[in-house]
């Protein structure tokens, strides 16, 4: 928990990309002969005059690359103040990784031409510029995970890397905060709860149509071990199931484990992962569950 011998950061570059390739971009929204701003005030104003929607054009200015870039550096350099680091590794997901492989509906309600217009020249400019890597079949997340180390501090806005032990920095936010294991690993239980819309993997209200309430939510925060985590959130999954009538004959087990190889963030590489096995759940999950 030592700050002091802190003098890595390690980047999570793909929200840089998005951020502010996305933040270079203006849209106006034309409707007959006039042009609005935002979307929803064009949708207002050809509704309310009976404006075919089909006709309203969407057209786009782009600041010049050069500015763009320079954001991009100056981004970074604040980063680095801001940590105080000497040192950086910066990451960037290449191609298909291994949770694809895993299911079909991982991120599949993404967009994938929903890109920034220098997507492609900002990368460009992270790699040669800037040193940025990838690994192969892993995500710049899990590059962060499996770096991160008691030298280090990550620097993301992506709450996925909460579930990595050790010392954050947010850069949208501007502070830094400290994560044990155990709090990591809460955050990951919780996740298993809540699910990700962002990258599409169900979470309680998904799979057995019970809201995941705050109060399944606070218990965790008193629980020190994995295994009595594992087993708090498959009883409220049991007892959700049970309540809401899902088939006796859904494997609730198997699908608390997919949900939680696909939220896990690697912290060793990918073939270690899975040689090991650590992937798959580890604690003692033969628990039966009343409905009182």
């Amino acid at each position: 928990m030592n700050r002091e011998l802190v003098n890595t950061v390690l980047i999570d570059a793909d929200s840089l990309v998005y951020a502010i390739g996305f933040a270079s971009e203006a849209y106006t929204y034309v409707v007959g002969s006039f042009s609005f701003g935002a979307k929803k005030a064009a949708l207002r104003h050809a509704e309310e005059t009976s404006f075919p929607l089909e006709d309203i054009k969407k057209e786009v200015t782009v600041d010049p690359l050069p500015i763009v870039l320079s954001t991009v550096a100056t981004s970074l350099e604040e980063i680095l103040f801001n940590t105080g680091c000497t040192y950086y590794d910066l990451y960037l997901t290449e191609g298909k990784t291994f949770r694809d492989t895993l299911v079909d509906y991982y991120k599949a309600n993404r967009d994938p031409n929903n890109k920034p217009f220098y997507y492609t020249e900002i990368r460009e400019y992270l790699k040669t510029e800037w040193g940025a890597e990838f690994g192969d079949n892993v995500e710049a997340d899990d590059l962060c995970g499996i770096y991160q180390d008691t030298s280090s501090i990550i620097s993301s806005i992506d709450k996925d890397l909460d579930t990595i032990p050790g010392w954050h920095y947010n850069p949208n936010k501007k502070i830094e905060y400290y994560l044990s294991e155990v709090d990591a690993l809460r955050n990951l239980y919780g996740q298993m709860l809540t699910g990700d819309a962002a990258d599409n993997i169900p979470g309680l209200f998904k799979i057995t149509k019970c809201k995941c309430r705050a109060k399944y939510l606070e218990p965790l925060l008193s629980m020190d071990t994995e295994e009595d985590m594992y087993k708090y959130i498959q009883s409220i999954y049991l007892k959700c199931a049970e309540t809401k009538g899902i088939d006796k004959d859904f494997n609730i087990k198997e699908k608390l484990e997919e949900i939680k190889t696909l939220l896990t963030i690697l912290q060793e590489p990918l073939d270690v992962w899975q040689d090991t096995g650590v992937h798959t759940n580890t604690v003692d999950t033969n628990l039966e569950v009343s409905s009182s």
